[in-house]
Protein backbone atom coordinates (compact mmCIF):
# COMPACT_ATOMS: atom_id res chain seq x y z
CA UNK A 1 0.00 0.00 0.00
CA UNK A 2 2.51 2.46 0.96
CA UNK A 3 4.59 1.46 -1.84
CA UNK A 4 1.41 2.50 -4.04
CA UNK A 5 1.09 5.61 -2.44
CA UNK A 6 4.90 6.22 -3.50
CA UNK A 7 4.29 5.63 -6.70
CA UNK A 8 0.96 7.73 -7.32
CA UNK A 9 3.14 10.73 -5.44
CA UNK A 10 5.88 10.15 -8.24
CA UNK A 11 4.30 9.89 -11.22
CA UNK A 12 2.35 13.33 -10.08
CA UNK A 13 5.21 15.23 -9.38
CA UNK A 14 6.56 14.19 -12.94
CA UNK A 15 3.34 15.09 -14.33
CA UNK A 16 3.98 18.49 -12.61
CA UNK A 17 6.95 18.98 -13.89
CA UNK A 18 6.25 18.29 -17.22
CA UNK A 19 3.46 20.75 -17.61
CA UNK A 20 5.02 24.13 -19.25
CA UNK A 21 5.61 27.18 -17.94
CA UNK A 22 3.54 30.47 -18.67
CA UNK A 23 4.64 31.63 -22.22
CA UNK A 24 5.12 35.75 -22.18
CA UNK A 25 1.94 36.37 -24.59
CA UNK A 26 0.20 37.66 -21.47
CA UNK A 27 3.21 40.61 -20.92
CA UNK A 28 3.38 41.43 -25.00
CA UNK A 29 -0.07 41.69 -25.48
CA UNK A 30 -2.54 43.84 -23.85
CA UNK A 31 -6.25 42.04 -22.39
CA UNK A 32 -8.53 45.06 -23.48
CA UNK A 33 -8.02 47.87 -25.92
CA UNK A 34 -5.93 50.42 -24.32
CA UNK A 35 -4.74 54.07 -26.17
CA UNK A 36 -0.86 54.27 -24.81
CA UNK A 37 0.47 58.04 -25.24
CA UNK A 38 4.14 58.21 -24.88
CA UNK A 39 7.45 60.91 -23.96
CA UNK A 40 10.00 60.38 -25.67
CA UNK A 41 12.11 62.82 -24.04
CA UNK A 42 13.16 65.44 -26.68
CA UNK A 43 13.52 62.76 -29.66
CA UNK A 44 12.18 64.29 -32.99
CA UNK A 45 9.42 62.02 -33.52
CA UNK A 46 8.20 62.59 -29.63
CA UNK A 47 5.23 62.10 -28.26
CA UNK A 48 3.30 59.29 -30.19
CA UNK A 49 0.46 57.64 -29.77
CA UNK A 50 0.56 53.47 -29.58
CA UNK A 51 -3.13 52.04 -30.55
CA UNK A 52 -3.21 48.26 -28.77
CA UNK A 53 -6.78 45.90 -29.71
CA UNK A 54 -6.62 42.15 -28.87
CA UNK A 55 -9.07 40.75 -31.43
CA UNK A 56 -10.54 36.94 -31.93
CA UNK A 57 -8.20 34.45 -31.99
CA UNK A 58 -5.33 35.74 -30.89
CA UNK A 59 -4.91 38.39 -33.28
CA UNK A 60 -3.74 41.75 -31.79
CA UNK A 61 -3.74 45.13 -33.94
CA UNK A 62 -1.45 48.04 -33.13
CA UNK A 63 -0.87 51.27 -34.38
CA UNK A 64 1.76 53.66 -33.99
CA UNK A 65 1.05 57.91 -34.77
CA UNK A 66 1.99 60.23 -35.51
CA UNK A 67 5.95 61.08 -35.11
CA UNK A 68 6.72 59.66 -37.92
CA UNK A 69 4.85 58.01 -40.78
CA UNK A 70 2.09 56.18 -39.40
CA UNK A 71 2.08 52.51 -39.04
CA UNK A 72 0.00 49.15 -38.08
CA UNK A 73 0.74 45.77 -37.68
CA UNK A 74 -1.34 42.43 -36.97
CA UNK A 75 -0.11 39.73 -35.20
CA UNK A 76 -1.56 36.48 -34.08
CA UNK A 77 -0.58 35.02 -30.56
CA UNK A 78 -1.71 31.39 -30.33
CA UNK A 79 -0.75 28.02 -28.85
CA UNK A 80 2.13 29.33 -27.57
CA UNK A 81 3.68 31.25 -30.61
CA UNK A 82 3.27 34.43 -32.04
CA UNK A 83 3.56 35.37 -36.01
CA UNK A 84 2.96 38.69 -37.82
CA UNK A 85 0.09 38.59 -40.25
CA UNK A 86 0.21 41.82 -41.88
CA UNK A 87 2.56 45.09 -41.44
CA UNK A 88 1.66 48.62 -43.11
CA UNK A 89 2.85 52.20 -43.04
CA UNK A 90 2.61 55.42 -44.88
CA UNK A 91 0.86 58.59 -44.23
CA UNK A 92 -2.63 57.34 -45.13
CA UNK A 93 -2.71 54.72 -42.10
CA UNK A 94 -3.16 57.42 -39.52
CA UNK A 95 -6.91 58.22 -40.40
CA UNK A 96 -7.73 54.71 -41.61
CA UNK A 97 -9.61 52.32 -39.02
CA UNK A 98 -9.41 48.81 -38.06
CA UNK A 99 -13.10 48.13 -38.95
CA UNK A 100 -11.98 48.85 -43.10
CA UNK A 101 -8.77 46.67 -42.30
CA UNK A 102 -10.90 43.80 -41.03
CA UNK A 103 -13.25 44.80 -44.15
CA UNK A 104 -10.32 43.53 -46.37
CA UNK A 105 -8.07 40.56 -45.31
CA UNK A 106 -6.74 39.40 -48.92
CA UNK A 107 -3.06 38.46 -48.85
CA UNK A 108 -3.02 38.32 -45.37
CA UNK A 109 -0.80 35.55 -44.19
CA UNK A 110 -3.10 33.75 -41.64
CA UNK A 111 -0.97 29.97 -42.45
CA UNK A 112 2.62 31.43 -41.79
CA UNK A 113 4.46 29.31 -39.64
CA UNK A 114 4.30 30.99 -35.82
CA UNK A 115 7.45 31.64 -33.95
CA UNK A 116 7.40 29.87 -30.61
CA UNK A 117 7.69 32.22 -27.60
CA UNK A 118 9.72 31.58 -24.77
CA UNK A 119 8.49 30.95 -20.80
CA UNK A 120 9.03 33.88 -18.45
CA UNK A 121 11.80 32.65 -17.34
CA UNK A 122 15.37 35.47 -17.98
CA UNK A 123 17.37 34.21 -20.90
CA UNK A 124 14.47 33.06 -23.19
CA UNK A 125 14.63 34.20 -26.75
CA UNK A 126 12.20 34.67 -29.70
CA UNK A 127 11.90 35.73 -33.22
CA UNK A 128 9.38 38.35 -34.99
CA UNK A 129 9.03 39.87 -38.58
CA UNK A 130 11.02 38.40 -41.41
CA UNK A 131 13.16 39.36 -43.98
CA UNK A 132 15.34 41.92 -43.69
CA UNK A 133 13.07 43.50 -40.61
CA UNK A 134 13.19 40.10 -38.45
CA UNK A 135 14.48 40.98 -34.55
CA UNK A 136 15.18 38.74 -32.33
CA UNK A 137 14.14 39.14 -28.80
CA UNK A 138 15.73 38.09 -25.34
CA UNK A 139 14.19 38.38 -22.17
CA UNK A 140 17.20 39.82 -19.22
CA UNK A 141 15.37 40.58 -16.55
CA UNK A 142 12.13 41.41 -14.53
CA UNK A 143 12.01 44.33 -12.64
CA UNK A 144 9.58 46.60 -10.73
CA UNK A 145 9.40 49.53 -13.31
CA UNK A 146 8.04 52.78 -12.56
CA UNK A 147 6.51 55.36 -15.50
CA UNK A 148 3.97 57.91 -15.29
CA UNK A 149 0.88 55.75 -15.38
CA UNK A 150 2.07 54.10 -12.09
CA UNK A 151 4.28 51.30 -11.32
CA UNK A 152 4.23 48.06 -12.17
CA UNK A 153 6.02 44.56 -12.67
CA UNK A 154 7.55 43.89 -16.22
CA UNK A 155 9.46 41.48 -18.19
CA UNK A 156 12.68 43.69 -19.82
CA UNK A 157 13.41 42.73 -23.04
CA UNK A 158 16.56 43.33 -25.15
CA UNK A 159 15.51 42.93 -28.89
CA UNK A 160 17.83 43.54 -32.03
CA UNK A 161 17.48 43.03 -35.72
CA UNK A 162 19.01 40.19 -36.71
CA UNK A 163 21.48 41.74 -38.79
CA UNK A 164 22.78 43.85 -36.29
CA UNK A 165 21.85 47.76 -35.27
CA UNK A 166 18.58 48.92 -34.03
CA UNK A 167 19.04 47.32 -30.33
CA UNK A 168 16.39 48.93 -27.68
CA UNK A 169 15.41 47.85 -24.26
CA UNK A 170 11.55 47.29 -23.75
CA UNK A 171 9.26 46.88 -20.60
CA UNK A 172 6.08 44.70 -20.72
CA UNK A 173 3.37 45.06 -17.98
CA UNK A 174 1.04 41.71 -17.60
CA UNK A 175 -2.41 42.75 -19.78
CA UNK A 176 -0.63 45.71 -20.68
CA UNK A 177 2.13 44.94 -23.02
CA UNK A 178 4.56 47.77 -24.06
CA UNK A 179 4.76 50.49 -21.37
CA UNK A 180 8.45 51.71 -21.56
CA UNK A 181 11.12 51.60 -23.69
CA UNK A 182 15.17 52.46 -23.74
CA UNK A 183 16.84 53.28 -27.69
CA UNK A 184 20.23 52.28 -27.68
CA UNK A 185 21.15 53.02 -31.18
CA UNK A 186 20.95 56.81 -31.36
CA UNK A 187 23.72 59.11 -30.64
CA UNK A 188 21.39 60.41 -27.85
CA UNK A 189 19.99 57.22 -26.99
CA UNK A 190 17.27 57.97 -23.84
CA UNK A 191 14.18 56.16 -22.04
CA UNK A 192 11.10 56.42 -23.78
CA UNK A 193 8.45 56.71 -21.01
CA UNK A 194 4.99 56.30 -21.30
CA UNK A 195 2.48 59.38 -19.67
CA UNK A 196 -0.59 57.83 -19.52
CA UNK A 197 -3.12 55.11 -21.29
CA UNK A 198 -6.75 54.70 -21.47
CA UNK A 199 -9.58 52.61 -22.70
CA UNK A 200 -12.12 54.56 -24.81
CA UNK A 201 -15.00 51.40 -24.48
CA UNK A 202 -17.82 53.34 -27.03
CA UNK A 203 -15.04 53.33 -30.10
CA UNK A 204 -15.08 49.35 -30.13
CA UNK A 205 -12.75 48.51 -32.82
CA UNK A 206 -12.38 51.57 -34.73
CA UNK A 207 -9.35 52.79 -34.12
Amino acid sequence: MILRILTLLLVAVISLSAVPANDITEYLTPSRPLQKLFDAGGFENAPFSLIAVPMNDGLVYTRKSPGGTCSYTIQQFKNGGMRQIVQKAGDEICEQKLDDILKNTKGWQINSPLNPLPGQDIGGTWLSGSGSSQQQHEIIGAEFTTVKAGQFVAMKVLTCNIDGGNESIEWYAKGLGLIKFKLLYFERSGEINDLYFFEDKDRGVMY
